[in-house]
This record gives structure tokens, sequence and C-alpha cells, in this order.
């Protein structure tokens, strides 16, 4: 009896993920879609921005991949760099002591852009 409980709080639970997920998706669709119809009387380019997504610890840039397709395929660039240590970046963790080393490429993006470069 008990492990039927477990199993059905199980399936619950990933139902309830399943749901949050579609919430989320759904929201985002939205989002993008008021965004793109936000001025029309805008030309494309002017409508058109830069994200810069940054992933959380034990994550990579890969993490962002739903958002990073909504947002290029309504016409935005996105960047989504892996700091040190994570997604691809080789780098041993043994090796980055401070923050600022961790950050590193992110902070080497950043200042590549142009100064009037809007992220």
């Amino acid at each position: 009896m008990l492990q039927r409980i477990l199993v059905i709080i199980k399936v619950i639970t990933q139902l309830e993920i399943r749901h949050r997920r579609l919430e989320v998706d759904m929201e985002i669709r939205k989002i993008m879609s008021d965004s793109n119809s936000y001025d029309n009387n805008n030309n494309k380019e002017e409508q058109q921005f830069h994200f810069v997504l940054v992933h959380g610890a034990g994550h990579g840039g890969w993490c962002w991949y739903k958002i990073r397709t909504l947002l290029e395929a309504a016409g935005h660039k996105v960047t989504c760099p892996d700091l040190k240590c994570s997604g691809i970046d080789p780098t041993d963790f043994n090796t980055v002591f401070t923050f600022a080393d961790y950050n590193q490429p992110l902070t080497s993006f950043m200042s590549s852009l142009p100064p009037n470069h809007k992220v």
C-alpha cells in the first residue's frame, strides 16, 4: 500500500513539474509575441534585442536552450557563455579561486562589446 502511495505521489509530482514547464513556455511565448508586436512603426532592427543569459552553479550555457531558441526565433540575438569550469569550458575547478576567475568568460565577452551596445 505504501509503495502505491509513493508511486502516486511521484506521478503527481512529475505532472506538476510538466504543468509548470508548460506554463513557463506559454508565458515566454506570450512575452515574445508581445515584444514582436509592441510597435509596428519601428523597423525590425530597432525591435531586436541582445540577451546575455548567464547560468547558475552546476550548469552551463546549454541550460538556456529553450529560451535561446524562442528568442532567436523572434529575431533577437542571444549569447549564453559558459563560465569557468562549466559547460564545455575545460578549466580544472581546482585552479579557480575567485569569483572574478569564475566570471572571466562573461566579463571578457561584455568588455568585447562596442561601448554603446545594449544587452
